[in-house]
């Protein structure tokens, strides 16, 4: 049913979804992959001088705000994507209104990220930013 439409609109559909799975991606990597590379990183230094681990910090933090970085990115395309559907619906795909409609989005106005898809990974950031400084600097590994 969604792909009967024009090849273009059948390809701008194709890349919302790329788009749409690339979101999920983000989200798992900067809420649980993330984390677990950094304490398993420090846990593996732990006996390195304090020059290595400072640098081994600095770089897990540069990933930590990569990070961060792309998945606003693709967040923010997630949600263009939603707004070109919109678009789309309004100048007579079936396929969007379709698709929009099966996942209950307005059909118009404007698609924008909940407040809390904006504040969790700042919050998330700078909580692995202390988490990565005290695990490389202060911690203290030994039973």
């Amino acid at each position: 049913v969604l792909f009967r439409e024009s090849g273009m609109e059948t390809l701008q559909l194709f890349e919302f979804m790329g788009v749409n799975r690339g979101l999920f991606v983000q989200w798992v990597l900067i809420y649980t992959l993330t984390s677990v590379v950094v304490v398993y990183v420090a846990h593996k230094l732990r006996n390195l001088p304090l020059a290595a681990r400072a640098g081994a910090m600095v770089s897990s933090i540069i990933g930590l705000i990569s990070i961060f970085i792309y998945s606003a990115v693709v967040q923010n395309i997630f949600f263009d994507q939603l707004n070109l559907l919109q678009d789309m619906a309004s100048s007579g795909s079936e396929a969007a209104k379709v698709f929009l409609e099966q996942n209950e989005l307005a059909l118009t106005g404007e698609i924008t990220p909940p407040l809390f898809m904006g504040l969790m990974p700042l919050f998330h950031v700078a909580l692995n930013v202390v988490l990565t400084v005290y695990l490389f600097l202060f911690a203290k590994w030994e039973k």
